[in-house]
């Protein structure tokens, strides 16, 4: 039997060829870690974010952070209390130095900007329960699809003996490849396809917009 680890490419492989393939997702077990928040890290917030987003999410989120926190600025009312924002620090996935998996699981949270349409640390990370941040589902498309690159003579769909045809599903819908350059068919059918990826099935994963609403789901 054949099948696959995520329904995006169980989604992809049925608009392709007809063929509809069981979905055995990655559990991540192999870590042998669960969420243990404590030690050094356990005031820290972990983030994990593609090589191709070019801002620093990392510098930006800490910069929000000491805004907050210095006395008499102008959102001082919309601030944290408790001096929370003081001891709140961000610190990125690639400046562990490849630290393991227990290490990883004693963050206080993980905020993770998708970058591509499945990674396997998300299943690694949701199975040690780790508290994840991602942005909401009306903004996924923005994100996953940095990552999605195939090349055109793949994008080809299975035709029946008859050369017109094929099974039922073949080609039905919108396609899933879409060049990002295209703007306008980018956000247009993304938004579809990224709806088929687990970071927007599935449940008990924090959902943020903006920066403000971020940090108010890290507030104790």
């Amino acid at each position: 039997p054949i099948s696959t680890y995520n329904p995006f490419l169980s989604s992809m492989i049925e608009y392709q060829t007809g063929l509809i393939l069981p979905v055995i997702r990655l559990h991540g077990l192999y870590t042998n870690a669960m969420y243990t928040p404590g030690g050094t890290r356990g005031g820290e917030v972990l983030v994990i974010k593609g090589p191709n987003i070019c801002t620093d999410s990392v510098c930006v989120l800490n910069r929000f952070v000491k805004q907050l926190s210095q006395p008499g600025h102008e959102h001082e009312e919309e601030a944290p209390k408790g001096g929370f924002a003081k001891k709140l620090r961000f610190v990125g996935l690639d400046e562990l130095g490849g630290a393991p998996y227990p290490v990883l699981a004693s963050f206080k949270a993980t905020v993770l900007y998708p970058y591509d349409v499945a990674l396997a640390i998300f299943y690694e990370f949701y199975s040690m329960g780790m508290p994840l941040l991602m942005p909401h589902q009306r903004l996924l498309h923005f994100f996953v699809f940095r990552g999605l690159h195939s090349h055109r003579d793949y994008h080809h769909i299975r035709l029946g003996p008859d050369g017109k045809g094929g099974l039922p599903g073949v080609g039905f819908g919108s396609p899933p490849f879409f060049p990002a350059l295209e703007a306008q068919r980018w956000f247009y059918l993304g938004l579809d396809w990224s709806s088929r990826t687990d970071f927007h099935k599935f449940p008990h994963i924090l959902r943020f917009g903006t920066v403000a609403e971020l940090l108010a789901l890290l507030e104790p």
